[in-house]
This record gives structure tokens, sequence and C-alpha cells, in this order.
């Protein structure tokens, strides 16, 4: 299993498909798989190598080893999502957080210049002259929307951060302009769009529950190993 895993992923890296390439790596990380050390041990001494430089590739947490793989190739490659996704939500983050902070130095300036409410509020004595007089006076904007309108156009936009946000949209579709030089297999593309891991059983928990029952066969906790 881990030698056919391992040449899989090694298709992956000439391929410069590193989204496939983490996502077995991750596959080879989770417990049921990870702890099958002595397995591990049987691999023959390439695909050692092959598993070494793929935690090399994958294992680092800020993947600088594969942002700095990616950026060294020529297309067509398939960059992993999750970093692009990773440094966008950031940026809007921070953008946010830039909102905020307008946001409440505007309602700091709006409470400074609002009018001392001690004072005490003048009587409003209208005739009825006076009162046909504002009827037929237009009608300003209440103040709360006019408040409203004001803070919509104080708002800060950090360009930067905007020129930012889309460098990471360009460089993703730089990538994608150019295609792979590979013809469709429609049934192994029928097989993956229609797999179901879940199939016959309840939930995830359920499914990972037989994952480390069938991994203690493979390799009990503290029993000798069968051969294969």
């Amino acid at each position: 299993m881990f030698s056919r895993v391992l040449e899989i992923m090694f298709v992956f890296e000439e391929l410069n498909n590193f989204n496939g390439l983490i996502a077995f790596f991750s596959a080879l990380n989770c417990q049921p798989v990870y702890r099958l050390e002595e397995s591990k041990s049987r691999l023959e001494k390439e695909k050692k190598s092959w598993y070494d430089r793929f935690v090399q590739l994958c294992g680092d947490g800020h993947l600088s080893e594969l942002l700095h793989r990616l950026r060294s190739i020529n297309p067509p490659c398939v960059p992993f999502a999750g970093t692009y996704l990773t440094q966008i939500v950031l940026r809007l983050e921070s953008l946010k957080q830039l909102e905020n902070r307008d946001n409440k130095a505007n309602q700091q300036k709006q409470q400074n210049a609002s009018p001392n409410t001690d004072q005490q509020p003048k009587t409003d004595v209208s005739t009825p002259e006076a009162e046909s007089d504002k009827n037929s006076s237009p009608r300003l904007p209440q103040k709360s929307k006019l408040n409203e309108r004001l803070n919509v156009s104080q708002r800060i936009i950090s360009f930067v951060k905007c020129r930012k946000i889309a460098a990471i949209i360009r460089e993703i579709q730089m990538y994608q302009n150019q295609p792979y030089p590979l013809k469709m297999e429609p049934t192994i593309r029928h097989f993956f769009e229609s797999i179901n891991p879940l199939n016959g059983f309840k939930d995830k928990d359920d499914f990972e529950e037989y994952l480390y029952n069938r991994s203690s066969k493979i390799e009990p906790k503290n029993g000798e190993i069968p051969n294969p």
C-alpha cells in the first residue's frame, strides 16, 4: 500500500500537481496510517528516499519549500489552493481591521461634534404662517441618514492591500492559463467523481473507527506483525 501511494505521489511531483501531492501526503499522516512504522521500514531504499523528500516538501507547516518549488517551475501545474486561500483570508481580515478602526474613529468624531445634551432644549413656538412655510420648504435628510452617508464617504480603502489580493489571484490565473497536454480517461474520471468513501458507514466517525481497527490488525500495538 505504501509503495503504491508513493508511486502516485512521484507521478504527481513530475506533473507539478502539488494539490494532489498535499492530499496524498495528508492521507499518509492520518492516525491509522501514520502509526504503521513497521510497514514504512519495509519500503525499498529508493522509495524511502521519495518519502523523505515528500516529508521535506510537504511536511513544513508553512510549506516554504513547496512555495519555493512552485516559483521555480514552469506551467502547467496545479498549485496547492490552501496556501493561496490562506493568504487571501489574511489580507481580507487586515482590510476588515482597517475598516473597523476607521469606523471607530468616525464614531469618535461624531460624538465629539454632537451638541451638549446638558443644555436646555429650545421650545418651538410656531405660528400657522411658519407651519405653512415649513410644509412648503423642501425637507432636509434626517440626521441619521446624513451621518450614514458621511460614514460611507469617509471610509478608508487600502489600495496596497487590494493590490496584494489582486496579485495572489493573478498568480493563480497564471497557472491555469496553460493546460496539461494529457488525454482524459473517462472511466478513471468517472470513478473519482462517483467515489463515496462513507458508503456503508453511518458517519465520518464510524469510518475513522473502521480505519483504525484495520490499522490495528495490520500492526497490533503490542504484538508481532503478520507477514504480508
